[in-house]
């Protein structure tokens, strides 16, 4: 393919993936599906299994509610002048450098995407994107590739 700026998607805009809002609600259904087992708890047993489902689910519940909160909100932009942070912060491709995709732990991997710009190391997590990070770093070549051949 043909990468050159008119080619191009104005932008890409990466954000949270809405796997994470299932999740939340299949959460919210086991805290109330906890509460009426607690209600109609007629032995220890049912007490013990429906305090534990009311804690696990609750503290998913609350470790996961502000990513709710932004789930809508772009946690990474790639375009034609540069690459913008969650934080808005923006950085143009002429000062961007050494950008790459770093994966940490063995199992079940967290992904980074590192790069330099201006004196500033920034350093992204790629988790639960709608992208993944190899379709990410794939992106980051298109536009930087196209940007410079421009």
């Amino acid at each position: 393919m043909d990468n050159t700026i008119e080619t191009l998607p104005a932008q890409i805009v990466i954000k949270f993936s809405k796997w994470k809002l299932v999740r939340f609600i299949a959460m919210i259904f086991l805290f109330l599906g906890g509460v009426m087992l607690l209600i109609k708890a007629d032995d220890i047993i049912k007490y013990i299994m429906a305090i534990f489902t009311i804690a696990i689910s609750a503290l998913t519940l609350y470790a996961e509610y502000p990513m709710i909160l932004i789930l809508q909100k772009p946690h990474l932009i790639i375009g034609k002048t540069g690459i913008e942070t969650s934080d808005g912060e923006n950085y143009p491709w002429k000062d961007i450098v050494n950008e790459k995709i770093t994966a940490i732990g063995n199992a079940k991997p967290t992904y980074y995407f590192y790069f330099e710009a201006k004196d500033v190391r920034r350093t992204v997590k790629l988790q639960d994107l709608n992208l993944s990070p190899g379709q990410i770093i794939e992106w980051v070549k298109k536009y930087r590739q196209a940007f410079y051949n421009a």
